[in-house]
């Protein structure tokens, strides 16, 4: 096969394109850690002053949220874990694929009333998360 000039060229931007975008996920993933560690920082340091809401001098607004229970299923226990939901009557969250809120809003449901799911099957963990929102410069 002949090298067609605009081919390789094409191919050698593709290449290109695909090496930047390894390194912005890559500095995503490390950003996405250091913003949590920052905001459990954060969520500690506003939970000991017992403060909910913090405004800054420059205009940025800080909200401590409630937190919120979410659910998963844990790897390799899906099938089990949705038994486990038509078994409990849950059979209604069920659709082609689980939605996330839906799975978070039943569990939530049924560790209410005294009915946990087995933690053998589903990963269920508090989330709290922080609202920030930027205001104006002064």
């Amino acid at each position: 096969m002949s090298e067609n000039n605009e081919l390789t060229k094409a191919i050698n931007i593709l290449n290109l394109l695909h090496e930047k975008k390894e390194l912005i996920e890559s500095s995503l993933k490390e950003t996405n850690k250091e913003y949590a560690e920052k905001e459990k920082e954060i969520l500690d340091m506003l939970d000991s002053e017992g403060i909910k809401t913090i405004k800054t001098s420059n205009g940025i607004m800080v909200t401590a949220n409630e937190p919120q229970l979410k659910a998963s299923f844990k790897e390799g226990k899906k099938e089990e874990a949705v038994k486990w939901l038509k078994d409990n009557d849950l059979g209604y969250a069920l659709y082609e694929t689980v939605n996330h809120n839906t799975l978070n809003r039943v569990v939530k449901e049924k560790i209410e009333a005294g009915n946990n799911p087995p933690e053998e099957l589903f990963g269920i963990f508090m989330v709290r998360r922080l609202i920030v929102r930027k205001g104006e410069n002064k």
